[in-house]
């Protein structure tokens, strides 16, 4: 029943700290916070995986391309910069989604 949108870079302070989010919109338009990007990769973080990323605080960084496969179970979202992709699996029966 409800949307879900992909804010536009450049970082929110809320209630749960500062960084984009995603925001599900209802059908009668109220909106409300579905996720939050808090990548923050330190040296630690990149050293215990084999990605060749910047250490950084990437939570000003935009999600895009938000999609739910094929039989609607998994949700897929990236964030932009550095280049990450998250799998949110529901259940999406329960929610607005």
């Amino acid at each position: 029943g409800g949307l879900l949108l992909c804010e536009d870079g450049g970082g929110v302070a809320d209630e749960f700290g500062f960084g984009d989010r995603l925001m599900g919109l209802m059908p009668n338009g109220s909106t409300y916070i579905f996720a939050k990007n808090n990548v923050n990769l330190t040296p630690q973080h990149i050293a215990s995986s084999s990605k060749k990323v910047a250490p950084e605080d990437y939570r000003d960084k935009e999600f895009a391309g938000a999609c739910f496969d094929s039989k609607g179970n998994t949700l897929f979202v990236n964030i932009q910069t550095p280049g990450i992709t998250f799998a949110i699996w529901g259940p999406w029966a329960r929610g607005t989604l």
